[in-house]
């Protein structure tokens, strides 16, 4: 029997990935690390592999139904934190849940020039693989719109340096 990692099949390096990937509770980076794999093997065997993958999403589930019960069970323990969680998430239907409500306005107060683009959320990922591109993709799109904002406010400041600069140019020159 092979003594090291890199002596290990294919298979064997998986069957490895799926006890450490348990042990570390789901963290794919760790998971990964002890296996001596990189994060795109990782993601190769998710594309091409449909048994592992299958095996990772079962894995998965347990651990939402484990985290369910123990919901549950600090529900049946008067936990009002955890009613509070549950009525918020589930409850809307019925009244419950927080209501927010977001006013945006562009500077001086004055309403938003342009489009405004409704999003909707995208469909339940089936996969890890396809919750982890989502996750990604959510990242670079806030990434985005935060470089976007900060390059706006930049302008916009910009522009009210030079009609100051230009204000102060023309009550010098009324001056002389």
């Amino acid at each position: 029997m092979p003594n090291t990692l890199n002596q290990l099949s294919t298979e064997e390096t998986q069957e490895l990935f799926i006890v450490l990937f348990s042990a570390s509770r789901g963290n794919i980076t760790r998971t990964c690390e002890q296996t001596g794999i990189s994060r795109a093997t990782y993601y190769n065997w998710c594309k091409a592999d449909e048994s592992f993958t299958a095996r990772l999403l079962h894995m998965a589930e347990e651990r939402l139904d484990f985290a369910e019960d123990k919901l549950l069970t600090a529900i049946d323990m008067m936990d009002v934190s955890a009613i509070r969680y549950l009525l918020d998430a589930q409850g809307r239907s019925r009244g419950y849940g927080q209501a927010s409500k977001l006013e945006i306005s562009g500077p001086g107060g004055e309403p938003i020039a342009g489009t405004v683009d409704v999003k909707h959320y995208p469909p339940e990922p089936q996969t890890m693989l396809e919750w982890e591109e989502q996750v990604a993709a959510s990242r670079a799109i806030r990434e985005a719109e935060s470089l976007r904002l900060r390059e706006a406010e930049g302008q916009a400041e910009k522009k009210s340096e030079q009609s100051t600069d230009k204000a102060d140019q023309g009550s010098s020159e009324s001056v002389n």
